[in-house]
């Protein structure tokens, strides 16, 4: 956010591969982002919970010193709260390592999946914790969740679902022939950035192309028409506040020190 302010005042453009907080593009006019925002994961995690899981009740943990916690826990809520009831929003400060009293009261309340919209860190303490607990439900995160969880809870992250960007599993042709290409040269591409983050540098080299200059306002106004770039994690169109529509998610699952692809889901 800190730096798109800047950016827009010195009106140079800024593609962002992995800015979720809607208000990031709102900025102005030379701020585009090539990710999703936490809208749209947001309905994303609450449909699944509420489509999939058939979960009626819920509780939301969110770590209330992170932006991205508070923003994106926010429209979880919303969302589901059209589908089902939130039990508890439990908020906790940053750097928690001890969530026992938060997880006696869910336990007590006894909800059927507990949404962590929250960096992988905290997320891992509650989820291994919640098991040594005996806590029977399942947790839903978000972008900010990583393989590294692993580290942090151990076998206990087993079993839980999350919403990505994008993963090196995915069915898509484009995708997959990216993927063979990585690997041959760095290895396996295990985290969305490294797809997001290719397709910002791409589509800023073709907007300069389509500019024909070097001019930051012509370079503008080539991001702004785009139309259907085909990147590695799906088209870009961008709306008016510089903003991927469109855009897929696609839900992962932990097993056995690695995530899974499980399904996409459209926008």
């Amino acid at each position: 956010m800190a730096m798109a302010r800047v950016l827009q005042k010195s009106k140079i453009p800024m593609i962002s591969p992995s800015s979720t907080n809607p208000g990031v593009t709102r900025v102005g006019d030379y701020i585009f982002r090539v990710c999703f925002d936490d809208k749209f994961q947001g309905r994303v995690m609450a449909d699944f919970a509420a489509d999939y899981l058939d979960a009626a009740t819920a509780v939301v943990m969110t770590n209330i010193n992170s932006k991205y916690s508070t923003g994106l826990a926010d429209c979880v809520i919303s969302r589901f709260r059209e589908k089902g009831k939130i039990l508890w929003e439990a908020d906790y400060p940053q750097n928690t390592i001890d969530f026992t009293l938060y997880l006696e009261k869910i336990k007590l309340l006894n909800p059927d999946v507990a949404f962590v919209p929250d960096h992988y860190r905290e997320s891992a303490y509650i989820i291994k914790q919640a098991g040594k607990m005996g806590l029977k439900l399942s947790f839903i995160g978000g972008d900010g969740w990583l393989t590294q969880m692993y580290r942090y809870g151990g076998d206990y992250i087993d079993g839980n679902f999350y919403v990505a960007q994008w993963h090196d599993e995915s069915p898509d042709e484009v995708s997959r022939a990216f993927v063979k290409r990585y690997g041959k040269k760095y290895g396996r591409a295990n985290e969305p950035a490294i797809a997001l983050t290719y397709d910002a540098v791409t589509l800023l080299v073709w907007a300069v192309e389509r500019a024909a200059s070097l001019d930051p306002e012509k370079i503008r106004n080539a991001l702004a028409a785009t139309k259907k770039f085909r990147g590695v994690t799906g088209y870009i169109t961008f709306d008016e506040n510089g903003d991927p529509i469109d855009k897929p998610a696609v839900i992962l699952r932990f097993e056995n020190n690695d995530s899974v692809y499980f399904k996409t889901v459209g926008p």
